[in-house]
């Protein structure tokens, strides 16, 4: 995870989603907890989902990784979750591009850190290029310490499926497969911190 720098509202948005999101939320009157069930038929978020991803140059942002526009695995994650907060199910500011990976590993918990909380230029996490292992960046603040040991337990930014992925990353960026732009593009916090460390 990197700092993400929070996109302005869609100039369509209201029309292809808030409008009718705010008004299935005025006649339902919801209390929380709301079941999943509730929402089934009425995810006019995914109307969303191309705005999003241009908005956040597709890159998941819990994994830092691209998300490919046709291929990949792309959803609209409610940060503040929707059981809880269902006031904010169709508002632009509680959205996050993520992958259904980390979207299905995230739920409704709210132990999570934002990625929106986070100065563009600051490091949280770390990265092993050997493994692709990833740990709390030596500059790590305070205040984000506690979040980020539960951030990487909770969305399982360390198993073995997210390493090996960075690996694969890391092999590509040091063998110039991938032009310095498109690493960047492709996987910018492994980019980052491959050259913070002086690999490339």
């Amino acid at each position: 995870m990197i700092g993400v720098a929070r996109a302005p509202e869609p100039e369509n948005f209201s029309t292809t989603v808030g409008v009718k999101g705010q008004k299935l939320l005025r006649t339902s009157n919801l209390r929380p907890p709301v079941e999943s069930k509730f929402w089934k038929g009425k995810e006019h978020w995914r109307d969303a989902l191309d705005e999003l991803g241009d908005s956040y140059s597709w890159v998941c942002a819990y994994a830092a990784m691209r998300i490919e526009r046709v291929t990949g695995s792309r959803s609209v994650e409610h940060f503040k979750p929707i059981s809880i907060y269902p006031s904010l199910a169709y508002d632009w500011n509680n959205f996050r591009l993520v992958c259904g990976l980390m979207n299905g590993r995230k739920g409704n918990f709210e132990d999570v850190l934002d990625p929106f909380e986070i100065a563009v230029t600051e490091r949280i996490f770390d990265l092993n290029p050997l493994s692709g292992e990833i740990r709390l960046h030596i500059e790590c603040p305070q205040r984000f310490k506690k979040l980020a040991r539960t951030t990487i337990q909770r969305l399982k930014l360390d198993d073995a499926r997210c390493n090996q992925a960075r690996l694969e990353h890391i092999d590509s960026i040091l063998k110039k497969d991938w032009s310095e732009a498109e690493s960047k593009r492709q996987s910018p916090f492994v980019f980052a911190r491959l050259r913070e460390q002086g690999l490339i």
